[in-house]
């Protein structure tokens, strides 16, 4: 496993699974819901203050361009429009503040679909994740191009 990301739903968003996949030199993307409840309320509580549409924290105008990164996506077909959002952050401790071996980062994949025949009609997808991989700089010490 030496080298591969490993991307599990909540399902296997474990302690265990977590310590198995960071002992075999893997790195993994896991999403998070309310299975880990503590966890998913404190991603939540830092990403959801977040507005990088308007590039502020809690309305305070800046945020930090080395802890947070932001992809974004627009498409539009079949009668509808989506727009896809991806917000990472990490801090360099992430596994000692949280509790879990082996976390670099913590993200947030939002996506908004829009009906455009009908009125009112968009839905809104928000999952959580953690992740082994420090998004921001590749392994060459060069910039990531962060991809939703």
């Amino acid at each position: 496993m030496e080298e591969c990301v490993v991307t599990i739903d909540t399902i296997g968003c474990q302690h265990k699974i977590v310590v198995t996949i960071v002992k075999k030199k893997a790195d993994f993307v896991i999403c998070v819901k309310s299975n880990e409840k503590n966890l998913h309320d404190m991603i939540k509580s830092w990403l959801d203050r977040v507005d990088f549409e308007e590039n502020s924290i809690e309305g305070h105008k800046h945020i930090h361009p080395i802890r947070y990164h932001v992809s974004y996506t627009e498409e539009c077909g079949h009668g509808r429009k989506e727009r896809r959002y991806c917000l990472v952050y990490n801090n360099g401790v992430l596994d000692k503040i949280l509790g879990w071996k082996g976390v670099n980062s913590v993200a947030c994949a939002t996506n908004i679909k829009t009906d455009l025949k009908e009125k009112n009609s968009e839905g809104k997808t928000l999952l959580y994740n953690i992740s082994a991989i420090r998004f921001g700089q590749n392994h060459a010490g060069d910039e990531d191009t962060l991809k939703y």
